[in-house]
C-alpha cells in the first residue's frame, strides 16, 4: 500500500523537485513541542492545572525575556509542577537551542566518546575496565589487548560486567554480561563502548530497590573564574525488574544541596507524586544521600579538570563503603527539566536568558 506521503514524494521527484527537508532546528522545535505538550498533559492530570493567569505569565515571559513563544510550553510544565510561575526558569528547548550550542558546542559532545574519560579526568573514581574502539580492544591504559587478555581482564574475580555503548543515555545502550555466558563477538557487534565493573551500592540506597543501583545526578557549573559548583541534584531510583536506572521508568527525588536530604516526595516520569518507592514502599522523607558532600566535591573537581563545557551532568554511585564512583557524564544536552521544575530556577545567575539576543 502506497501512503499519501510516498505519493507526494514521488510527485515531487517526477516534477524535478526535491521535498523540503526540515532543518535540525526545525526537528528540534517539533520534538520539544510534542514532548512539552505530553509532559504538560501528564502534569496537569496528576497535579492539577494552575491558573490561567499563571499560564499567561509563562507565555509573556517566553516572548519578552526569551524571545519566542515556543519556550512557553516548558515554562507551563515547570509552573504546573511547582504550583506557581518563577522568573529565571530555563525551558528545555531554550537550553538545547542556546546553552548547548553557545556554552558547550563540540566540547560537550565529547562526553559520548566513553573511552576518553581516562584521558580527561585524573581520578580513581572511575569504574572503567576496558574499551572497544574502532573494532579494537583496549585496557584502561589504552594498550591494545587480545581477546583472551580482555576476557582475563574482565573476569579475574568478578562474575559480571556492564557494557555501555557510545552515545548511550536515559538508560538505553546498557548491557550486562556474565562470565559463564560471555561472548566477545556479541559485544563487538554493539560497536564502540566501555566495560565497567558493577558497583555494589550503599545500603542506604539499596533499601529502595536492592536489585538495581540508584544513581545521583549532580549538575555542575564552571564559573568565569574556573571554579565549579553544584547547581542541582536529584536521586534516580530504579523500579523492580529493571537491571538499572531507566529514565522512562525510574522515580526521581530532588536532593537538598546543603545537606543531601531527600525531598519528602518523588515523581514518576509522568509527574505522579510518590511519597514512597512504589515497589519497596520505603519512604523518602527523613532520608539522606550517603556521602553526598563527597559526591558534590568529586563532580566539581572533575568539572574543573575539564571546564570547556559550562554545564555538565554527572551520574554518580555510592558504593558499600561510602565511596562515590562516576559511571557517566553528559556534557551535551544533560537533563535540566526535573531540577528546574522541582528546585529551580537553578541557573538564574548565569544570565542565559540573554543568549538569544546575540547573533548565532
Amino acid at each position: 500500500m502506497i501512503t499519501t506521503k510516498a505519493l507526494i514524494k514521488r510527485g515531487l521527484r517526477l516534477a524535478g523537485l526535491e521535498p523540503i527537508r526540515p532543518t535540525k532546528l526545525e526537528k528540534l522545535a517539533r520534538y520539544h513541542q510534542d514532548a512539552a505538550a505530553a509532559s504538560l498533559h501528564n502534569a496537569q492530570t496528576q497535579l492539577g492545572a494552575v491558573s490561567d493567569a499563571t499560564l499567561r505569565l509563562c507565555e509573556e515571559y517566553a516572548v519578552a525575556v526569551l524571545g519566542d513563544k515556543v519556550y512557553a510550553p516548558w515554562l507551563k510544565v515547570y509552573a504546573t509542577v511547582c504550583g506557581e510561575f518563577k522568573e529565571g526558569w530555563v525551558p528545555d528547548n531554550y537550553y538545547g537551542r542556546y546553552v548547548v550550542g553557545r556554552r558547550k558546542g563540540a566540547y560537550g559532545f565529547i562526553s559520548y566518546q566513553r573511552a576518553l574519560s581516562k584521558v580527561l579526568f585524573d581520578t580513581n573514581a572511575n569504574p572503567d575496565i576496558a574499551y572497544v574502539v574502532n573494532e579494537r580492544l583496549f585496557d584502561a591504559n589504552y594498550k591494545i589487548q587480545s581477546t583472551a587478555a580482555i576476557e582475563q581482564l574482565l573476569f579475574p574475580e568478578r562474575d559480571s560486567v556492564v557494557f555501555k555503548t557510545e552515545g548511550s543515555k536515559q538508560g538505553n545502550g546498557i548491557f550486562f554480561f556474565y562470565k559463564e555466558k560471555f561472548s566477545l563477538s556479541a559485544v563487538m557487534a554493539l560497536g564502540n563502548g566501555v566495560f565497567q565493573s558493577i558497583v555494589r551500592q550503599h545500603s542506604d540506597l539499596a533499601q529502595y530497590e536492592p536489585g538495581a543501583t540508584s544513581t545521583i545526578r549532580i549538575t555542575t557549573i564552571v564559573s568565569d573564574t574556573g571554579t565549579a559548583y553544584a547547581a542541582a541534584a536529584y536521586l534516580r531510583v530504579p523500579r523492580q525488574g529493571d537491571s538499572h536506572v531507566i529514565s522512562s521508568n525510574c522515580i526521581c527525588v530532588s536532593i537538598n544541596l546543603t545537606d543531601g536530604a531527600l525531598n519528602r516526595v518523588g515523581y514518576s516520569p509522568n509527574w505522579e507524586l510518590r511519597q514512597t518507592h512504589p515497589d519497596s514502599g520505603v519512604a523518602f522523607a527523613g532520608k539522606y544521600v550517603p556521602s553526598f558532600s563527597k559526591c558534590v566535591e568529586l563532580a566539581c573537581s572533575l568539572h574543573e579538570q575539564y571546564p570547556l563545557p559550562e554545564c555538565i551532568g554527572w551520574d554518580i554511585l555510592v558504593d558499600m563503603a561510602g565511596v562515590p564512583k562516576v559511571i557517566e557524564w553528559n556534557g551535551e544536552h544533560n537533563g535540566i527539566k526535573f531540577s528546574e521544575a522541582t528546585t529551580g530556577p537553578c541557573f538564574k545567575r548565569l544570565n542565559w536568558s540573554q543568549l538569544w539576543q546575540s547573533p548565532d
